[in-house]
């Protein structure tokens, strides 16, 4: 798929597709300690140890986008999700006029029922200047599992190591992919039937019921994209989809607008320098270059 080979993947994809893999019931029991292992949607995962060893055991902190502390525990509360990607959940309601339900498993913002720290969101706003009144992920939060609070009075808190899987590979990413393998090899009208499944998981209409109709390929292609936001939102699949679909140097590269204000802010300074049509991919080694001249040519910009 990376390599924009779809004719290649298509039947290998429906080779995984068939092998009687299920989507959940509950899109959120995928993120859950309790049933991350045994769970019929995944495919590939990497198991983890509540309360075990330091940095053994423990994939929502180490190795996932994670849920921001508040920063007088020293820990980070900086991981904000993006204005584009709170948009992404908000354009569309499900088949009971409410919003997209995995936002609310997603993403902590003034739109969930979650808790954060055992307090509402609500709470966070009237008590605390903390950045994490922001739009924090929250899918992989395991701050209600990890956290001691028998603190002595400190201030500070005692933390534990949760148990939640690292999922690698659960099977709405690969129904999502052969989706789009389907359509770019002009298996459209078949396309829809995979994406409907997913959708149909989160009380979300088929897409044919929201559109009216069938979507073309160059539509169903936009829409496609978004389906994989919303559904795989911090699962850290986001860069390889753009650099898949030509797109990850332009959106890295760009200033974001705030929807309630109109405000634009610009790109995370750690992206200044960002070169587009260079920097989305490192150069080959110049050693690995002599070793094998058929490796050229170089990298673009390289």
């Amino acid at each position: 798929m990376q390599q924009g080979d779809y004719t290649t993947a298509e039947p290998i994809l429906k080779q995984v597709v068939e092998s009687g893999y299920e989507l959940n019931a509950d899109y959120e029991a995928n993120f859950t300690e309790e049933l991350t292992t045994g769970n019929k949607e995944v495919i590939f995962q990497v198991n983890f140890v509540h309360n075990g060893p330091q940095e053994e055991s423990d994939e929502a902190w180490y190795f996932r986008i994670n849920t921001p502390g508040p920063s007088n525990i020293g820990i980070w509360a900086d991981q904000l999700a993006s204005a584009f990607t709170i948009r992404s959940y908000l354009v569309e309601a499900d088949m009971d006029g409410n919003l997209d339900p995995r936002m609310n498993v997603s993403i902590f913002t003034v739109h969930t029922d979650k808790t954060l720290y055992g307090q509402t969101w609500a709470w966070w706003v009237a008590n605390t200047t903390e950045i994490i009144t922001g739009a924090s992920f929250y899918k992989f939060n395991e701050n209600e599992a990890v956290l001691d609070e028998i603190n002595n009075g400190t201030g500070y808190v005692q933390w534990k190591n949760g148990g939640k899987d690292m999922i690698i590979i659960r099977y709405a990413d690969i129904l999502l992919l052969y989706a789009e393998a389907l359509n770019e090899n002009g298996k459209t009208s078949e396309a829809h039937e995979y994406v409907n499944i997913v959708r149909a998981r989160s009380n979300m209409n088929d897409l044919e019921v929201t559109a009216g109709r069938e979507l073309n390929q160059d539509e169903f292609r936009e829409q496609l994209k978004h389906e994989r936001l919303v559904e795989l939102c911090g699962e850290y699949l986001r860069m390889f989809d753009l650099k898949r679909w030509g797109e990850y140097g332009p959106k890295v590269a760009e200033d974001f607008t705030v929807p309630a204000t109109g405000d634009v802010i610009a790109r995370d300074s750690i992206f200044a320098d960002f070169r587009v049509g260079k920097d989305e991919l490192f150069p080959i080694p110049l050693d690995e270059l002599d070793l094998n001249p058929n490796l050229l040519p170089q990298n673009p910009g390289w």
